[in-house]
């Protein structure tokens, strides 16, 4: 799945990061010439997520298939010869880490709307599958 910029976020820009290199000229220069090119990368082959657990023999990438379905991979286009640069996580994580830390602001009435629509997904799927298996059995 593509990701998208969300319009009201911050731009990609590295004008002002410190590359280390002990000089801030050469540091303004290597980030103004670089935010553009990361840029526009972006825009060409959008950042991406997706559940490599549909590949049966591996994760997707020639590592051992992930055993939780949930895996979920964020694909950034920024690694050699045009592939991307993967990290992982899970959809619980991901969940537990936004509504269940420590201090727990998160109400109610958002910790039960987020169930309504993993519920009303996992509906989908049921609906989904048994659909898949009529079509098999018919076969």
């Amino acid at each position: 799945m593509k990701c998208t910029h969300v319009p009201h976020t911050n731009e990609i820009d590295l004008r002002l990061w410190g590359f280390e290199t002990g000089n801030k000229i050469i540091d303004a220069v290597i980030g103004a010439v670089v935010t553009p090119i990361i840029r526009e990368q972006f825009e060409e082959d959008h950042p991406r997520i997706g559940l490599p657990f549909y590949w049966s023999t591996s994760d997707g990438f020639s590592g051992p298939p992930v055993e939780n379905p949930l895996t979920l991979y964020m694909h950034l286009p920024l690694g050699k010869n045009e592939e991307s640069v993967v990290y992982s996580t899970t959809l619980a994580a991901v969940i537990d880490d936004d509504l269940f830390f420590e201090n727990d602001y998160t109400s109610v009435d958002k910790l039960s709307s987020v169930a309504s629509e993993l519920e009303r997904l996992a509906a989908e799927i049921r609906k989904r599958i048994l659909a898949r298996e009529q079509t098999e059995a018919a076969q």
